[in-house]
Parts: C-alpha cells; structure tokens; sequence
C-alpha cells in the first residue's frame, strides 16, 4: 500500500536550488478527504450543537466526531433530561479528555434563549435581530443588519434588501452589486460600519450615509448624488456639507466641526487646534462662536 505522503510543489532556483511553491486557491475548493466537506463548511461551524438522544452523556460527547472537538464547544442532548454542557478544557484536552465529566460544566438553558428584541435564533445560530419600523410600538428607526451573501466568489446585494422605509441599513461587509441598480426607500439611513458597496448604481434618494470618515473607498458605486440635506461628507480633500442640493466646503484653517449627539457637546479649551488629513477636525480655543444647523455643530474661530 502506498504511504500517504504529504507532496510539495518546488520551483528550481538554481541547479541544486529550490522553493517552495503555494499556490493561491479558494476556500471553498479546499476539502477533506475523508468527509467532503469543504474548508468554508468548517468555518462555518456553530459553536453550539445539537445532538438529539443520547444514552448517556459519555454516549453524547462520544457522537461530536474528533476534528469538530475544540475548547468552548456546547453541546444540547436529551439524555433523560434535557442537558446542555460546554466543555472547559484546552485543546490538548479535547484530543485526550474529551468524555471526562471532569472537562464539562452545565448551562442553564433558560440563560441561551433569545430575548427576541436584540437577539434571535435562525438556522440554531444567535444573532442580531432585524427591527421594522412600527410607528405605534415606538420602534424608533429600523435596523436591518446586511448579511453576507456569497455567489459566484461576490458577496451579492440586491434590491429586495432595500425594502422597508425609516430604516438603517447596517453595511458591515465589502458587498457587489454585480452591475445593478439599487433604490433606496423614503427616509432611510447607510450606516457603513467598516463595509462597502461597489460596482454598480444606487438611487439614493436623500439618505443620509454614516460611518464615512471609517475609510474612504465606502461607496465605491455610482451614485445619482440625491444625498439627505445636511449630509457631510469628505469630499476634494476637505470636508463638505450637502445644502439645497449642493455641497458647500465649510472647513477651512478657520474652521472646525463636530458632530452634535444627543443635543449635548463637551468643547475643551486648549491653545491652537491640529489639521489632521480625513479626520475630524477639534477646535481647541476658548474664544469661539457656535452655530447649530441640521444636526452639525459649525464651530467659528472668534476675531
């Protein structure tokens, strides 16, 4: 029987020279060859599990197969009770150790349990739970996290996302529109928490986009510049806001802002203030005027 011998690719460098070679591939072609499942399978992996009857709870853990054993993992069975355990070990354990009731602790049960609000389960899996508008159970906006979509090595998103008003659209993924045109809904927010959206159009239809000054490259896709009044933006290597559709550059080395949360700002007082490029800038100066409008403290240096 010939040995299963772990092969490596070379590349002659010389005439007794050679690398290594690694070629590029993708997660979802890399497999294991005694299951078929993929490498993006395993990742996939919850770090709960259900299990369904067992005999006992040596016979439950006895039934995670060995490649799936790792510190922390949950298990959910009924052995003549309800059981959900979660192994404490290390991974050393796990290989050794891993029926030993000495490396298990219980769960209450009731303390996993969604509370349907912030959280929900789908597919056994917790997550953060979407919120709809609803004006009479005084929701306040929407949320709609924006979940991965992958097809065709993209990450798609598409029209039928977009489909509730007075909503905030959570972008926290790089996301294709694969050359479509997307509308966004009446009074809708793009909250880009370190994601993007790229290659194709958006009716913007005056959202309001936050999360800009996180990177730069956030709307990689066209636009038809329909942005909310008020809207700031970084735009031309300053900062620029958006009033009766047009954008109006109101930083200058004079000039500072902050965004107003909760109607309430703290201003230190300090000497001078730094310019830092794509960042907000901080007035430090105890002689100032402020003006509040649309949400956006404009702070003018005094003279």
């Amino acid at each position: 029987m010939a040995e299963n011998i772990p092969k490596q690719l070379l590349k002659k460098d010389g005439a007794e020279q050679y690398s290594d070679i690694h070629p590029i591939n993708y997660i979802q072609n890399i497999t294991d060859a005694e299951n078929g499942l993929s490498l993006e399978q395993y990742l996939e992996y919850p770090n709960v599990i259900r299990l369904g009857n067992a005999v006992s709870r040596v016979g439950a853990r006895g039934q995670v197969p060995k490649k799936m054993r790792r510190a922390r993992l949950i298990l959910m069975y009924y052995a003549g009770a309800e059981i959900c355990e979660q192994f404490i070990g290390n991974a050393s354990d796990a290989s050794s150790n891993w029926t030993n009731s000495s490396y298990w602790r219980d769960i209450n049960i009731d303390t996993l349990v969604p509370d349907e609000e912030d959280l929900t389960t789908i597919d056994n899996k917790v997550q953060f739970k979407d919120k709809l508008y609803n004006l009479e159970e005084f929701s306040g906006y929407g949320v709609i996290n924006v979940r991965k979509y992958i097809s065709n090595n993209k990450n798609l998103i598409y029209q039928d996302i977009f489909k509730y008003e007075n909503t905030i659209y959570i972008i926290k993924y790089d996301f294709d529109l694969d050359g479509n045109t997307i509308t966004l809904p009446n009074n809708c927010i793009l909250y880009f928490q370190g994601g993007s959206i790229k290659n194709g159009y958006i009716k913007l239809n005056k959202a309001k986009i936050l999360g800009w000054e996180i990177r730069k490259d956030f709307l990689i896709a066209n636009n038809d510049n329909n942005f909310a009044e008020g809207q700031i933006l970084y735009l031309d290597n300053t900062y620029k806001y958006r009033k009766e559709n047009k954008w109006i550059t109101f930083i200058t080395q004079d000039k500072a802002f902050v965004t107003v949360v909760n109607e309430e700002v703290i201003i230190n007082s300090y000497d001078d203030y730094n310019k830092v490029e794509g960042e907000i800038l901080y007035l430090r100066d105890s002689d100032i005027n402020v003006d509040v409008t649309n949400e956006v403290l404009i702070i003018h240096k005094a003279y």
